[in-house]
């Protein structure tokens, strides 16, 4: 999935001398690589960014002890530097909180923690994730090694990684079971897939939502899956647009010696409508096969109608003479991602190319590489 931006809301009061700290924050990190002078920062987040609150220095031996005087309710970041931190829950319940990081490269993968109930469980998942990754990555170096026609080898790597995935998985679903009503749900976020598991992804933000409402975890999940809505909204209606069997709607638009040429003016033959940018480099690298496809067809009444995206004219018909796109139906209005061509063909990403037959009617979408050629012959 995407992954899903966490924001950690926190008031912080600086620990004074004499006086009795609200939350104690103890412990030791490894200290491989780092100097005593090292500081463990605890961080809130402002504008979707963290912000340290609070810091202590380590001593020689990679002690640290942090006192918030403030009492806390909230989920904290606590790590080195903001790249390198984990959760950590502070409520009325962690009073004393002990925290053991071995790798102070990867404290939010190798850590442990005592004192906070839902500290714990994160800590917990985060081993597991750690393991699947350490797993992935030797599987991966063992798949290397191997000759390309080891098949053996091969599916005993697949059903390997296939095994671990599945007891993964399963202890995934426990723990979101175990830590529905606790800040804990926060771990599993970015281990749910929303393509797959949309109404797991639903389930958990119902949770979160109860759990700690006022929360950047339960507001970002919140806004994902809106907008995971409106972008199936949108989809759909892109697809109503240039719907299989349909007419391709008109395009009227200028070539760069300005003057205007549309779709319909090729009506039969079989088009190619290809929407590309100089600027796009999958679009370059595509052009060379439209060309092939163009030459090994053009006498057999296939055409080309290409439309840029680009916003200056000379990058436009510089592209065009490099990569060699010899075809006549060369057109934009350059004005890049405003172009009206979008309001008519729905898409949101280039190269995108659709395929009309010699009455004008879509016949396919989205074709690149041999797909484009072996269409175009059962079409023809």
């Amino acid at each position: 999935m995407k992954k899903i931006l966490i924001g950690f809301i926190v008031l912080a009061g600086m620990w004074s001398c004499g006086e009795q700290a609200a939350h104690s924050i103890q412990g030791t990190i490894d200290m491989v690589g780092i100097q005593p002078t090292q500081q463990m920062y605890l961080y809130k987040i402002e504008n979707q960014v963290l912000v340290p609150i609070d810091s202590v220095t380590l001593n020689e031996k990679g002690e640290f002890n942090l006192g918030i005087k403030a009492p806390q309710d909230g989920v904290f970041h606590f790590g080195t530097t903001v790249r390198n931190t984990f959760p950590l829950v502070l409520n009325e319940e962690a009073k004393e909180v002990t925290i053991q990081i071995n790798n102070n490269q990867q404290v939010s993968m190798d850590y442990s923690i005592e004192g906070s109930k839902a500290s714990e469980e994160i800590a917990l998942f985060a081993k597991e994730v750690f393991k699947m990754m350490s797993l992935n990555q030797r599987l991966s170096a063992q798949a290397q090694q191997l000759a390309p026609t080891d098949f053996q080898g091969q599916q005993t790597i697949q059903n390997e990684f296939a095994a671990a995935s599945e007891k993964f998985i399963q202890f995934r679903n426990d723990y979101i079971q175990r830590n529905k009503n606790s800040e804990a749900l926060i771990a599993v976020i970015d281990q749910v897939n929303p393509e797959t598991e949309l109404e797991l992804l639903k389930e958990i933000s119902e949770n979160l939502s109860n759990t700690m409402p006022n929360s950047p975890y339960a507001k970002n999940i919140q806004n994902y899956l809106v907008n995971m809505e409106l972008e199936k909204e949108k989809e759909a209606k892109r697809d109503q647009l240039i719907e299989i069997g349909k007419t391709a709607p008109e395009l009227d638009f200028p070539n760069p010696e300005g003057k205007n040429i549309k779709l319909s003016s090729l009506r039969g033959k079989v088009v190619l409508i290809d929407f590309w940018a100089s600027w796009c480099k999958p679009c370059r690298a595509e052009n060379p096969n439209v060309v092939d496809t163009y030459n090994k067809y053009k006498d057999k009444g296939f055409d080309v109608y290409s439309f840029s995206l680009d916003k200056e004219k000379d990058a436009w018909v510089k592209a065009i003479e490099q990569d060699g796109l010899i075809w006549k139906n060369h057109t934009s209005d350059l004005k890049f991602w405003q172009t009206a061509a979008i309001d008519l063909y729905g898409f949101n990403g280039i190269p995108f190319t659709v395929l009309i037959d010699r009455e004008g009617k879509i016949v396919a979408k989205g074709l690149r590489g041999a797909a484009l050629e072996q269409k175009l012959v059962e079409v023809l």
